[in-house]
């Protein structure tokens, strides 16, 4: 290129000389021309920075971020993928672009200190230059410090987020969902709000909201929440699933089966819809069904206790209470600290006259809802323990 420009100069100075142009009219053009190509380069070198940054900034504050994030083979994280490449690739790209490009790689190569380090960094040196940069990347901050199960500095992290960016969807749902997990489910369902106002195709944020209601057992508002859910994600199956559960908070305990039946279709390694299910049909004494659904859940995971202990509750509906106790067993092994687990083996026993270990087993189920604080387990367990020394003394009242 810089033989071009010496090229271009000594033939326009021979046309010049030529036609007795004078030489000093013709420096001052081509010191303007100079500034005006200068000029444009520089803004041309500014837009392809801006359009690199941007298109990573996208990616990374998208409401998909957090799948792109936890699911390295999806679209949302090829999309983010790309965008580095670029920024690595462009020799246009600013120190900005560059380290929002390392605090990416730092992060997926799992280096999550020096990644959180690196977004904080981002965002003192943006704040005020370029407060959307900023926000974005606390909004990074945030999603890292949730892998570290530090839920404070998380919501903090999101604060400064929505301080920076008021209209930042996403901060407000990620701000909520750490909420709904502190179990301050009415101040979650605020957040919940906000985004939805800002995203009202924000399908993730409506099953939140939903799960947080559910959580106030306002089981009939949720299910509205979870429609709308489906309705902006027809393929979103833990909303089917969630959908269920809150009909069961309703009784029906059918339409619930319908839910578990079509998250199931969506995703067959669905574990918790088999069990939720099979759970179901056992309150509708379809025990054999029952059986089998969590048969389906242990075989996808062996670790599940509550299945062990559901099928544990099957089996004594159906009198094998040897069975049953079994799975109680087992239940009780994967879960030491299960007062359900206990409270259903204590109930198994007497049938199979085993009284002392039944009351042992009530016992300790006693102790642990009590930790739990688990209020009605206990008041249930109290009963039983009652009903046992009536089994012991007949003339007890």
């Amino acid at each position: 290129m810089q033989w071009e420009f010496k090229e271009l100069w000594r033939n326009l100075v021979e046309w010049v000389n030529s036609i007795g142009f004078p030489l000093e009219i013709l420096g001052v053009v081509l010191a303007v021309l100079a500034i005006v190509v200068s000029i444009g380069l520089h803004f041309s070198a500014r837009k392809q920075s801006r359009k690199n940054h941007t298109h990573i900034l996208r990616a990374l504050n998208s409401q998909k971020a957090d799948h792109a994030f936890k699911s390295p083979k999806s679209a949302e994280a090829a999309e983010l993928e790309e965008a580095v490449k670029k920024v690595g690739q462009s020799p246009h790209a600013s120190p900005i672009d560059k380290a929002i490009a390392d605090a990416y790689s730092l992060q997926k190569a799992g280096e999550t200190e020096k990644a959180i380090e690196q977004w904080r960094s981002i965002a003192h040196l943006m704040e005020g230059v370029d407060n959307r940069i900023a926000a974005r990347a606390w909004f990074s901050v945030g999603y890292l410090l949730s892998l570290s199960k530090n839920p404070i500095k998380e919501i903090s992290a999101y604060d400064q987020a929505i301080r920076l960016d008021p209209g930042n969807s996403a901060a407000y749902n990620n701000r909520g969902s750490v909420k709904a997990e502190l179990k301050q489910n009415e101040e979650a369902i605020e957040d919940f709000d906000r985004a939805i106002r800002l995203n009202p195709n924000h399908s993730v944020a409506y099953y939140n909201r939903g799960n947080a209601k559910v959580s106030l057992e306002q089981y009939e508002e949720a299910i509205k929440d979870y429609d709308q859910a489906i309705r902006l994600n027809p393929k979103y199956s833990a909303a089917y699933y969630n959908r269920g559960n809150a009909k069961v908070g309703l009784e029906q305990h059918e339409a619930a089966i319908q839910d578990y039946n079509e998250a199931i279709h969506l995703n067959p390694k669905y574990s918790d819809a088999y069990y939720n299910r099979g759970l179901a049909k056992a309150h509708l004494q379809q025990y054999e069904a029952a059986i089998q659904d969590c048969n389906e859940a242990i075989r996808l995971n062996p670790e599940d206790s509550a299945a062990y202990c559901n099928r544990g509750l099957a089996k004594a509906s159906m009198q094998q209470y040897e069975a049953a106790i079994q799975d109680f067993n087992e239940a009780i092994r994967l879960n030491p600290k299960y007062s359900v687990a206990y409270y259903n083996r204590g109930l198994a026993k007497p049938q199979l006259g085993r009284i002392d270990e039944a009351r042992s087993d009530l016992q300790t189920a006693l102790r642990l809802a009590k930790e739990e604080g688990n209020e009605k387990l206990v008041a249930t367990i109290i009963d039983a323990l009652h009903a046992l020394r009536q089994i012991d003394h007949p003339e007890t009242k």
